[in-house]
């Protein structure tokens, strides 16, 4: 799909973004939170994804937006002992692509690099795998403590007589800021996943990713193998539409 004049512009402003969040990060690398959350060397959770586009910022009471939104299916995995991680995304893609996202895809991270996977319902075009990032990480267990400059801001109750602790990384918008919500009654010396991670969605408003029915066990080997689509020679490149938020490294 060619690129008219505004969608090239849009891209070109979301490559900046995606300049400015990676040295955001690194400028707040030396900073020490100690006592922040730190997540399991292994997972897999389910995820709902929410993209609020008219809707007020987190921290949100039961970690809900208020609608409209568009909602959407998600599973999550991670394995740190590979720096790996995928996240497929069932019915609409992460919200930071213009002109929309309301496709499913999924972005596998492996071999330090992240690879955008699309399916039969991609926009006319686009290319069944592309090169999202790299040289591109997962985030690692103590990213929160040791890798960018997150503080705890707010506590809310998340629904189902959950409290949440909200950490907040402190980057200006357009790219920032970033929340993630964990469980208040885990103690910060016990591992643990997110309940929630809230970013900027693109053209606006705000992508809200909640966890549930999380599994400490270590995904199949088969979740790590890409796709024919992405061993192409001359595998085109999208990093240019990347708006990247902070929990991974690109260094």
């Amino acid at each position: 799909m060619r690129a008219d004049k505004r969608e090239t512009a849009n891209m070109r402003d979301m490559a900046a973004m995606a300049a400015f969040a990676a040295t955001v990060v690194l400028a707040t690398m030396t900073s020490v939170h100690g006592d922040n959350p730190v997540l399991p060397q292994f997972f897999i959770a389910n995820m709902t994804q929410r993209a609020a586009f008219a809707s007020s910022g987190p921290p949100y009471a039961g970690g809900v937006p208020d609608p409209p939104f568009l909602a959407g299916r998600a599973v999550s995995y991670y394995d740190w002992s590979r720096e790996a991680m995928v996240e497929h995304y069932i019915d609409t893609c992460v919200p930071i692509f213009a002109p929309n996202a309301s496709w499913s895809c999924t972005f596998q991270n492996v071999g330090g690099a992240a690879y955008l996977i699309t399916y039969d319902d991609r926009p006319a075009g686009r290319s069944p795998c592309c090169l999202f990032g790299k040289p591109w990480h997962p985030p690692r267990p103590t990213f929160l403590r040791s890798d960018v400059n997150a503080s705890l801001t707010d506590t809310t109750q998340f629904g189902c007589g959950t409290t949440a602790n909200w950490y907040k990384i402190d980057i200006p918008p357009p790219t920032g800021p970033f929340f993630y919500a964990f469980d208040a009654s885990v103690p910060t010396t016990k591992e643990q996943v997110y309940l929630a991670f809230d970013f900027p969605a693109y053209p606006g408003g705000w992508a809200v990713q909640n966890f549930h029915d999380v599994r400490i066990e270590r995904p199949d080997p088969s979740i790590w193998e890409l796709p024919e689509s992405c061993k192409v020679p001359n595998l085109p490149d999208c990093s240019h539409e990347v708006k990247a938020p902070p929990m991974f490294r690109t260094n």
